[in-house]
């Protein structure tokens, strides 16, 4: 498909417009989810109907089979691989992520996969980045999945509870994480440095050594005489 994204983008939304006049939708934008994912499909049956017309209609770009030009197999090095136009489908995602927000939807994978036919199943996998020729797949998985995030984080913006705020802080500053807002030079102590019971510790300060179990004990006496003198004076008062 030789389009530009300007032309593309005109196709798509008359579909949306022509899909909103038929089902008597004055507004998408205040439509549930689901009647977007109808609109989409729609588009996809009326401007994609085959998954043919998203694959490479020229040879794959740096693909060789073999290195023998005079070889009868050398007319596989002009095969596209079975290949989808990922040029295409970048500009394609392009779109639909600007419709989503123009429309105030939510912005799946799934809602792409209904928009080219492309399975979600597919999508998924290009994102391990596995069997690939380039990566172009994995890059375009990857722009899906962080406007899904960033989809899902207007949402709570726009709702008024600060709860959702607060989800959108925890989520991108990681504020409900221990050591998250120190910058995370708090450090846990070990068994060995945790403070011991009944033990003897030294402290040197200022060159004055205080032993704290006989500052205890003589803190203990201390106490322990006052509290005979109150004793006393009382005794003799009453």
């Amino acid at each position: 498909m030789d389009m530009d994204r300007g032309d593309l983008l005109n196709q798509i939304d008359i579909y949306i417009q022509e899909f909103c006049s038929e089902h008597n939708i004055d507004d998408m934008s205040t439509e549930p989810q689901s009647k977007w994912y109808a609109a989409l499909t729609f588009v996809r049956w009326n401007l994609f109907p085959t998954k043919d017309i998203l694959k490479l209609h020229k040879p794959l770009e740096g693909y060789v089979n073999n290195d023998n030009i005079d070889s009868v197999m050398y007319n596989i090095n002009k095969s596209n691989c079975n290949s989808y136009d990922f040029d295409l489908l970048d500009n394609i995602a392009d779109i639909y992520i600007y419709l989503c927000d123009v429309y105030n939807k939510g912005c799946t994978i799934y809602g792409y996969a209904q928009l080219t036919g492309i399975n979600e199943d597919t999508i998924s996998y290009w994102g391990m980045g596995e069997a690939k020729l380039s990566d172009s797949s994995c890059n375009l998985h990857k722009k899906l999945k962080t406007a899904y995030e960033n989809s899902l984080e207007s949402k709570l913006w726009s709702n008024k509870n600060p709860v959702a705020h607060m989800a959108i802080a925890n989520k991108k500053f990681g504020w409900n994480m221990p050591g998250v807002r120190d910058g995370g030079s708090v450090r846990a102590l070990t068994a060995a440095e945790l403070p011991q019971l009944n033990c003897t510790e030294t402290i040197d300060n200022s060159n004055n050594t205080i032993d704290l179990t006989e500052q205890t004990t003589v803190r203990s006496v201390s106490k322990n005489s006052d509290n005979s003198k109150a004793s006393k004076i009382k005794g003799s008062e009453d």
